[in-house]
């Protein structure tokens, strides 16, 4: 039998994003279908944002590090071009030392940056799979729960 008391204990006892919006939605059940889905959803939407909060951190590493090597291999130019003023002469080795700077500035972004993409849009993927379970879930217990509250009445 669907004992809406203890479904809420377990939900405090094994606490995740699906736990909080049943929890949200028993406190609910009883009340008229269209505001227990309301409020359904809008806990819902709460989870997931805060699921996406998550890995924000990711998109913003992904967005600045090929900035920052961007920014270094400017530097790094600017090296070489003041190696080059600074010999007056135009010769490999006055160049090389801010070509490889540069080069190396570049390569530390997109090695900080390509692992970052990667790393969001499999979190990304995780979270819209959990999400969209999530919902199917509460749906299901949802229907549940208002079969038991319909059948006792």
């Amino acid at each position: 039998a669907f004992d809406p008391r203890m479904a809420y204990r377990l939900c405090q006892q094994y606490p995740s994003a699906a736990a909080s919006v049943v929890r949200t939605m028993l406190l609910k059940v009883g009340r008229p279908h269209s505001e227990v889905e309301h409020t359904v959803t809008e806990a819902s939407q709460r989870e997931a944002e805060r699921m996406h909060g998550n890995v924000r951190w990711l998109t913003m590493a992904a967005a600045v590090t090929p900035l920052l090597g961007l920014f270094g291999t400017v530097w790094g130019i600017m090296n070489a071009f003041l190696g080059l003023s600074a010999t007056r002469t135009s010769t490999i080795q006055a160049v090389a030392p801010g070509i490889a700077e540069a080069l190396i500035a570049t390569a530390a972004g997109l090695v900080a940056a390509i692992p970052a993409v990667i790393a969001y849009n499999h979190f990304l993927q995780e979270i819209r799979v959990l999400t969209a379970d999530m919902e199917n879930f509460t749906q299901e217990f949802l229907n549940i729960a208002e079969r038991h509250f319909t059948t006792k009445s």
